[in-house]
């Protein structure tokens, strides 16, 4: 069993405190060289930008979940279950994802997807706020987009 040197400074002060044992300066420093641990210094892993960015496009993309699993686990240092389960929880569901795009009349993928959802949002808004007969609507972009995501919150 090792000592380390903290403990090894107070089993010195005890038996010098109960005459046990005197030590001169000299041998005091004999010990101290003995028993000296190396501690590493700490090192500051900070995520590259680059594999962030990697991320975020696979996250985006949705086709390569293995990937974007061994990308997370290097950038957190997670265990490969608590990795599965962080990327699982944001993986895109193509199914929704789908199912918006056929409701927008679309094909755009990532972020032109959203943009086209921000368009017809604002054109939405333009088109009631010009008619001021909002209920007269067949179908809002609310509505279209809560059709196509309910299944989701149903059976998920």
């Amino acid at each position: 069993m090792k000592m380390d040197k903290i403990r090894f400074a107070q089993l010195v002060n005890f038996l010098s405190r109960h005459g046990m044992y005197e030590l001169s300066l000299t041998e005091m420093q004999e010990l101290d060289d003995i028993v000296q641990i190396d501690i590493p210094a700490p090192v500051n892993n900070y995520p590259d930008a680059d594999d962030i960015n990697r991320l975020m496009a696979l996250m985006t993309e949705g086709t390569q979940k293995i990937e974007a699993i061994k990308l997370h686990r290097k950038l957190s240092g997670c265990g490969l279950k608590e990795s599965k389960d962080m990327v699982e929880k944001y993986w895109p569901n193509t199914a929704v994802i789908n199912r918006i795009k056929d409701a927008l009349g679309t094909a755009e993928d990532g972020l032109a997807l959203v943009e086209v959802a921000r368009n017809a949002h604002r054109a939405e808004r333009e088109l009631a706020s010009m008619t001021n007969a909002k209920d007269s609507m067949s179908a809002s972009l609310g509505d279209i987009l809560s059709e196509a995501t309910r299944d989701k919150y149903v059976d998920g």
